[in-house]
């Protein structure tokens, strides 16, 4: 495999907000149901969790939409997970799950290199002012 050449790049000091009440709404959906977890379910529910984050801080965003995506012959049509506006720029997020069995680090390096691959893709991206690939670790519990 090719190394990827990404930018990392922290998240503003203003963004606090967001994951901060993004941790809450995780929280409080456990609160509720009280033998689950957002984090078990698959990357649109993760998403859809933190699009609340979102729309509580008044963040206008839009999910899971259809775009243009890739270069010349590799061109077509695909869905991005989310984009938002917040402090004048817009950013495209992509993003996957990372789960399972194996070595989390190499689990997780391969699932943040693929929603940063699909990000990449995602043609809009240039109107944007920053692309974010995210990736969302689900802890493996075992009853020993």
């Amino acid at each position: 495999m090719a190394k990827k050449d990404y930018k990392l790049n922290r998240f503003p000091d203003s963004f606090k907000c967001v994951f901060e009440l993004w941790f809450d709404i995780i929280c409080e959906y456990t609160k509720i149901e009280k033998e689950d977890a957002i984090q078990y379910y698959n990357e649109r529910a993760n998403v859809g969790a933190f699009c609340a984050a979102l729309a509580r801080n008044n963040i206008t965003y839009l999910e899971e939409y259809v775009c243009e995506k890739g270069w010349g012959d590799n061109k077509g049509n695909g869905r991005t997970d989310l984009s938002f506006y917040f402090r004048g720029q817009w950013y495209v997020v992509e993003a996957k799950i990372c789960k399972g069995k194996g070595t989390w680090l190499s689990k997780f390096k391969s699932s943040i290199d693929a929603a940063c691959d699909d990000v990449h893709r995602t043609w809009q991206k240039q109107r944007y002012s920053a692309s974010i690939g995210m990736s969302f670790v689900v802890p493996e519990i075992t009853n020993k």
